[in-house]
């Protein structure tokens, strides 16, 4: 059985579904039994009870500006872009 602290960080909130359907096969409750969160900021990610907290990343800016890059002769090699966390009551310490 699971600790109290269980505590699962997802490499994607596609993974993350998959183990929220886990915890509800087993009888567990996601933001009390059992914490999760996922990478990504995906617009799916709100449907879910409760809705899963995610690390958002701007992919369409990234691609955007990864183009650019290549299209323009400079030299730039890295670009800091940022990201947001969307926290929700799926993690919580």
């Amino acid at each position: 059985m699971l600790s109290i602290s269980s505590h699962i960080i997802c490499l994607t909130d596609n993974i993350a579904y998959g183990v929220y359907k886990y915890a509800h096969e087993k009888g567990l409750t996601v933001g009390k039994d059992i914490h999760i969160s996922g990478i990504g900021g995906y617009d799916t990610s709100s449907i879910l009870t409760p809705e899963l907290s995610t690390v958002a990343y701007p992919y369409q800016h990234a691609g955007e500006e990864a183009v650019r890059l290549l299209l323009d002769d400079n030299s730039v090699t890295k670009l800091k872009l940022g990201y947001s966390i969307q926290k929700t009551n799926s993690f919580s310490a």
